[in-house]
């Protein structure tokens, strides 16, 4: 039977539940379609039937009560939704005030299925933001999540998952990881946007949260509840094991007078550093001579910290531990102590400094030959320090004295290497060609070696990871607005550039391989990779025992430095949400 005989069989016979719930079975859609059109025309006629109207839609709120399956819910809304606008467009006025009640009872059976939709919803997301916590105990991914998606505690439900993590903190001691793991999360959430969603049940917080106010960092939560809570510098370093100062009684460990190794004489072809206006750790520098061949020789200078600090020492302990420099918008936190940073290790104009050069071999057309890259330990001068505004007023002007030449081809060189074309490029192009290019280079030798390496990695989630997440979340996958924004936020995690000990694609740059060598002062793996080259390619330290305990220390190093660094922009992020309402004390 199809939608128009059940509809004459319900209109024309006296109504019977029995009969209406066998046709449902049998055809449910065909079954509510008719149900909703002889509502429809019961209510067209001057005399209808009350008793039989009020029976379908007692119906209509039974079945919607008892239904959950997602899609017949969809469907039901939309057939009910268009029963209201047909009753709203097409049925008399007089008719339309008679029934103002059933309306009212209809559109009240459209909330109920929004209500219950709602709530399927929610207990996804529940169920999602869950298996993050409890089961990945992944702080990151969860911070990203909460940081961007900024009414993620608006429903009641989801703030239970708030009140369950104050009861999960408060029975555990406070000086564990697991502690520091559970109080990191309730302070993520206090400190984003979310935070005026929390507060709607701050009361029922406070309850569950005042029998323990010796608890230190229980006392921590109450006060950030407060809404002129501040919180000290102090105290977010050490959630997040920010390191802001060196022990003045070990600045000096690990500092090296003069470099071990050997390094060749290259002051007679002085370098310059390009960087912005005012900066004064400058990792890098170049120089381009002419051979008496009339070919060039290009070197690309980057600051060698092995030279004047020592592996293992305390130094080199205190930057792994930081893993990099970090930049918030009112200051700085330096992977090493500015006398470092700032002066012995940064290529400053008019000073002598040892460096890793990277030569590279270029014909008299600008043509740079890759094939006969080297690097080698320097010891090099550095004849200026320009501003980017600097270089680019000698790149364009009509100057021509030795500075001014070297970087107009030095442009040339750097042009062609990107389009083939001899020009003149900005001095901010210039640069970063020239970093691209020995990341590159030394990348493709050390795969090529098979020495250990850390490399830069990034990946594009590409059809096969997109799958594979789905899989992994396959209970939330479905029509949830909200679940389907947080699952491309996990998705977007594989956007992220990380490090590897193994030589994986860069899919940002289109290359197969590519290293991070060139900001040794700001970013350890930069400093590692750099002791790892004077260890087997400097100094030629290539036996199995040496190459196997570089392999065992960079596999647990890339997994610490991979969260340090992510760990550290959670740290920036909520230092400049707090920063910005001025929630921060310097003590």
């Amino acid at each position: 039977m199809d939608s128009k005989q059940i509809k004459h069989e319900i209109l024309m016979t006296k109504y019977s539940e029995d009969k209406i719930d066998k046709y449902l079975c049998m055809d449910f859609k065909n079954t509510f379609v008719a149900i909703i059109n002889s509502i429809y025309v019961i209510l067209s006629k001057s005399n209808y039937s009350k008793l039989k109207l009020d029976s379908l839609i007692n119906k209509l709120e039974v079945i919607v009560r008892e239904e959950n399956d997602k899609d017949r819910l969809i469907f039901i809304k939309k057939k009910i939704n268009d029963l209201i606008v047909r009753i709203d467009k097409h049925l008399p006025k007089s008719r339309y005030l008679c029934s103002s009640e059933i309306l009212k009872r209809i559109r009240s059976i459209v909330m109920e299925i929004d209500k219950n939709s709602n709530k399927s919803d929610n207990e996804e997301i529940v169920k999602l933001l869950e298996k993050i916590i409890y089961e990945e105990k992944n702080l990151v991914k969860l911070g990203k999540i909460i940081r961007r998606q900024r009414d993620l505690f608006k429903d009641r439900s989801m703030r239970i998952i708030f009140e369950n993590l104050l009861y999960k903190y408060i029975e555990l001691d406070y000086r564990t990881d697991e502690a520091l793991y559970y109080f990191n999360i309730i302070c993520l959430i206090l400190s984003s946007e979310n935070r005026l969603y929390i507060l709607i049940d701050k009361d029922k917080y406070l309850e569950i949260l005042s029998k323990h106010k010796k608890n230190k960092g229980v006392s921590m939560i109450l006060s950030k509840m407060d809404k002129d809570y501040t919180t000290s510098l102090n105290e977010l370093g050490k959630r997040y094991d920010i390191a802001y100062e060196f022990k003045r009684n070990m600045m000096y460990n690990g500092l090296l007078n003069n470099p071990i190794t050997k390094h060749l004489d290259m002051t007679n072809f002085p370098s310059i550093a390009i960087d912005d206006e005012g900066n004064q750790c400058n990792d890098d520098a170049f120089c381009l001579y002419k051979n008496y061949d009339g070919t060039y020789t290009l070197r690309i200078d980057i600051s060698s910290v092995p030279a004047i600090i020592k592996y293992g020492s305390y130094l080199d302990r205190q930057a792994y531990k930081r893993a990099e420099t970090i930049y918030l918008s009112n200051g700085e936190i330096p992977m090493y102590p500015d006398y470092i940073s700032f002066d012995r290790g940064s290529l400053l104009e008019n000073n002598t400094r040892y460096v890793l050069s990277y030569f590279y071999r270029v014909d008299s057309n600008f043509d740079l030959i890759e094939d006969s890259f080297e690097v080698r330990a320097v010891k090099t001068k550095i004849a200026y320090n320009l501003s980017h505004e600097q270089a680019n007023l000698l790149l364009k002007g009509n100057y021509n004295d030795p500075l001014s030449i070297m970087l107009k081809n030095l442009s040339y060189v750097a042009s062609k290497m990107n389009n083939g074309s001899k020009q003149i490029i900005d001095s901010k192009s210039l640069v970063h060609n020239f970093m691209v290019l020995p990341n590159k280079s030394i990348s493709v030798l050390f795969k090529r070696l098979g020495y250990p390496f850390i490399y830069r990695v990034h990946r594009i989630p590409d059809k096969e990871i997109k799958e594979d997440i789905k899989r992994q979340y396959c209970d939330f996958i479905n029509d949830n607005l909200m679940c389907q924004k947080i699952l491309k936020i996990i998705e977007n995690n594989y956007e992220e550039g990380m490090y590897s000990c193994e030589p994986e694609i860069h899919m940002a740059l289109g290359l197969e391989t590519y290293g991070n060598i060139t900001k040794p002062l700001r970013n350890y793996p930069s400093a590692i990779d750099e002791y790892i080259i004077y260890d087997t390619i400097i100094n030629n330290n290539i036996d199995n025992k040496n190459l196997y305990n570089w392999e065992e220390t960079l596999k647990e190093m890339t997994i610490y430095i991979n969260n340090r660094i992510r760990l550290n922009k959670l740290f920036q992020s909520e230092y400049e949400a707090l920063l910005v309402k001025n929630k921060i004390r310097k003590k």
